[in-house]
């Protein structure tokens, strides 16, 4: 064999090796690749995972799921300044102070869990109010105006006899007489 056939004969066996490495590299892990072809540098370019590349990344630090804007920062879909995965009302503009809630009614209870939305009252009753301030709510107060007593649903016993004052049919009986159901001493004439 000549040295020209020779050198022809190499070049095709070099052009063969050449392909037959080329189809059969992705069964083989490559240097700076994942097993699954992945760049084993995608979190230097990517470091919090967002989709968003780091030189691009004005939130690089945002917790994995987030759904992130083209700046990779998280989304704040009511633009409330509470992002939606802190928000617990994502669509309805709020306060931070609420989680991104509003308070329509300005008595510290966020809309979401006030059970009396649109009329100021206190957090123990869930945002209900108690006009009489006597610890009971209005809804559940029977005399929701006038100072009274648990055992009586709210209503008073103005003169301590233990019945209410609204069956009370005498409600000035003095203190330490005993009294019937009326409110009246036994020794009265009813």
């Amino acid at each position: 064999m000549n040295s020209k056939k020779f050198t022809e004969h190499l070049f095709s066996k070099l052009i063969f090796l050449i392909i037959l490495s080329l189809s059969l590299s992705p069964l083989y892990a490559q240097p700076g690749k994942n097993a699954d072809g992945t760049s084993k540098y995608t979190i230097r370019e990517d470091a919090d995972g967002d989709g968003v590349k780091n030189r691009k990344d004005k939130c690089p630090e945002t917790p994995k799921g987030v759904l992130v804007d083209a700046y990779g920062c998280p989304l704040d879909t009511d633009k409330d300044g509470v992002v939606d995965y802190l928000d617990k009302c994502p669509t309805v503009p709020g306060s931070a102070a609420l989680n991104g809630c509003q308070d329509r009614d300005k008595d510290g209870v966020a809309d979401n869990e006030d059970g009396c939305p649109d009329v100021p009252g206190l957090a123990r009753f869930k945002g209900c109010p108690d006009s009489d301030g006597d610890g009971i709510e209005d809804s559940k107060d029977k005399c929701p105006n006038i100072k009274g007593l648990d055992m009586f649903q709210g209503c008073p016993d103005t003169d301590g006899d233990g019945v209410e004052d609204t069956k009370d049919k005498c409600p000035n009986t003095p203190t330490g007489v005993k009294v019937d159901e009326n409110g009246c001493s036994a020794d009265s004439d009813k």
